[in-house]
């Protein structure tokens, strides 16, 4: 397992190792793509707060630490047809802000399958691979599968939940359903400035989650009773100001569903390595 993380790097050196790791892999970066952007606003230094620049370079602090993650745990994947297939989804080209796209997001979409996969891949949930579900791993001998959807209003929230659950049904594994909230329940993507303690900003999204999945139990719990429906796992990102330097928030929240014992265990198993590996709020990167 690589071990080299991105936290270990500033934010301009994780700018330049992002955008050489596709290089070097023959992935062709345009200088018009979110991630050019990002890496040469962060090459230019100090951006005064409420222009642009400062917005897309206060993203990058997430998009480039996630990919300097990613990349690092999935180096070994490079000469995979279909990881490469999801790298070119990767680098379409989605505006430089998650709220600029509220329709397609091809690339960020492709973003949060990678994020997981690399979470699983650092869990030694391995094989890890994209084929047949957004992400697939082995789980004590078990393949499991990952749907993963961005979810940018909670009026697209049950057809977008109601698909993933079809698509594992459809591949014939067990599996987990992976959301990210982020944008529905931040529509215009805004910081945290004031302050507020770990502690209560964990509880506030604890609550927002939880009160999410029980407007929503009855309908997913009778859709997938009896189809290896692990869970539902809810993610909220978000950046904040603290002690002076920017940092990504990242909380979810677990969602069990009706489970056979046998199912149970893999579930247990799957969601200990996870967590385990999962980058938290300490996982980030200084900015030079």
């Amino acid at each position: 397992m690589n071990t080299d993380l991105p936290n270990r790097r500033s934010g301009t050196e994780n700018a330049i190792f992002v955008i050489k790791w596709l290089n070097d892999r023959g992935f062709t970066v345009k200088p018009g793509c979110r991630l050019m952007q990002m890496h040469d606003l962060l090459q230019n230094g100090h951006h005064d707060y409420h222009t642009p620049d400062f917005w897309i370079a206060l993203e990058s602090l997430r998009d480039l630490v996630e990919l300097g993650f990613i990349f690092a745990q999935l180096g070994g994947h490079a000469a995979s047809p279909k990881f490469s297939a999801v790298i070119k989804r990767l680098l379409r080209k989605d505006k430089p802000l998650p709220q600029d796209d509220r329709r397609n997001s091809f690339g960020r979409d492709a973003h949060w399958e990678l994020y997981l996969a690399a979470i699983c891949q650092r869990g030694t949930m391995t094989r890890v691979g994209f084929e047949g579900n957004d992400v697939t791993c082995m789980v004590d001998g078990t393949q499991l599968g990952i749907e993963a959807k961005r979810i940018k209003s909670e009026n697209n929230a049950k057809e977008r939940i109601r698909k993933a659950i079809e698509q594992i049904i459809k591949a014939k594994r067990p599996g987990v359903v992976a959301v990210d909230m982020s944008l529905a329940w931040n529509e215009h993507n805004c910081p945290i400035i004031e302050p507020i303690h770990n502690a209560l900003l964990d509880m506030k999204l604890e609550a927002q989650g939880r009160q999410f999945f029980h407007r929503h139990k009855a309908w997913i719990e009778e859709r997938c009773i009896g189809k290896g429906i692990l869970a539902l796992l809810v993610f909220n990102f978000v950046m904040r100001l603290r002690e002076g330097k920017w940092r990504p928030h990242r909380h979810a929240v677990w969602f069990d569903l009706p489970q056979t014992q046998k199912e149970s265990r893999l579930y247990e198993s799957f969601k200990r390595k996870f967590c385990s590996v999962t980058p938290n709020r300490n996982d980030t990167i200084e900015g030079k």
